[in-house]
């Protein structure tokens, strides 16, 4: 929920070309946040992560499934929904990796009641030998699906050693219902993932209209944190909320308050305990011939997918039960706690 400013930002927008500008901004701003190359910890079946943020916002993701692994999200505040399932998986290819994801991104503004879906562009770990670190590179494609509006962004593979890194060039497109469906050049985007981006607008003549303008300035990450997260990543890890958190929350995880410490062995220990405890209670699902069922998402039978995402076979489709945590433990420890097999079903949204 890094800059849902923006989304606030659209919601409010009159222009449909701002809007889309907006929106396809706030999905690059997720670049930047992830612009580390740290492997992380595989989730562990049933583990979330709860968030609040501003205008009544709330955030919840469940890890549905491990084999394959699929991780589901939903979002909500006063201007917006955000609904996102991914199925990520790694490619190595000599001194590289790629970030193969099976990814379905939607998102909803309230005010002009448009969804908006999100068609990725890829995500490459370089020189895994000597430095790594993060690019993306290719097509990011944004379409609203109520107009058929889009936006088309070019990302630039950086350099050698990451060097001029985060190049982007952009262009927003309007659909035209005349009978031929064409689409009008409606505004552009430039800059850096990695520094900034703006939006120049433009009319049918594709002459500018009004000054270019700044749509999101990149903020600077903490200079101390070894794990070059962004500020909003150091506060949410602290967070914690008005109930407190789930037992199966992320942060209870005693591997990664070791890793927080910068405790190498230990959090490899706790790691593989936490491994055993999860087979564990996958035989004893066996034994009890249960199915693992998701708290805060259902399987959704009959999802059909947009143009170019995929289909049910290739991700499965799952829907919010439209509840969020009520009840959880208030005297959160860090590292403490973390039972994401063996905890109460939660009371259903007041």
């Amino acid at each position: 929920m890094l800059k849902s400013n923006l989304l606030e930002w659209a919601n409010a927008s009159e222009d449909p070309a701002e809007r889309l500008a907006l929106v396809t901004t706030w999905i690059i701003t997720q670049f930047f946040a992830h612009d580390r190359p740290f492997k992380p910890f595989a989730a562990f079946l049933g583990e979330t992560f709860q968030l609040e943020f501003a205008n009544d916002g709330r955030f919840i993701a469940e890890q549905v499934s491990v084999n394959p692994p699929v991780a589901v999200a939903h979002a909500e505040s006063n201007h917006f929904t955000y609904d996102i399932t991914t199925s990520p998986r790694m490619q190595i290819t000599g001194n590289s990796a790629d970030l193969i994801s099976k990814y379905r991104c939607r998102i909803k503004l309230r005010e002009p009641d448009e969804e908006f879906y999100v068609l990725p562009a890829k995500t490459k770990f370089k020189n895994l030998m000597m430095g790594p670190y993060v690019d993306h590179e290719g097509e990011l494609i944004v379409v609203n699906q109520a107009t058929g509006h889009k936006a088309m962004v070019g990302l630039k593979p950086c350099k050698a050693f990451g060097r001029d890194k985060g190049r982007l060039e952009g262009t927003v497109l309007i659909k035209v219902e005349n009978g031929d469906n064409h689409f009008i050049h409606a505004g552009e985007l430039i800059g850096r993932w990695n520094e900034l981006v703006e939006f120049k607008r433009l009319d049918l003549n594709n002459a500018q209209i009004g000054d270019q303008y700044r749509l999101w300035p990149c903020p600077e990450k903490p200079a101390n944190d070894p794990w070059q997260r962004t500020q909003f990543g150091v506060d949410v890890f602290q967070w914690q909320g008005p109930i407190g958190l789930l037992p199966s929350d992320s942060r209870r995880r005693p591997d990664v308050a070791a890793l927080a410490e910068r405790d190498y062995r230990q959090a490899r220990m706790e790691a593989r305990q936490l491994k055993m405890d999860a087979e564990y209670d996958k035989l004893q699902r066996r034994e009890r011939r249960e199915a693992h069922a998701p708290v805060f998402f259902a399987a959704q039978q009959d999802g059909v997918p947009y143009e170019h995402e995929p289909d049910a076979e290739w991700l499965p489709f799952y829907t919010w039960n439209d509840r969020f945590p009520q009840v959880a433990e208030r005297d959160y420890i860090r590292g403490r706690g973390f039972r994401p097999w063996a905890f109460p079903r939660p009371q259903p949204a007041v």
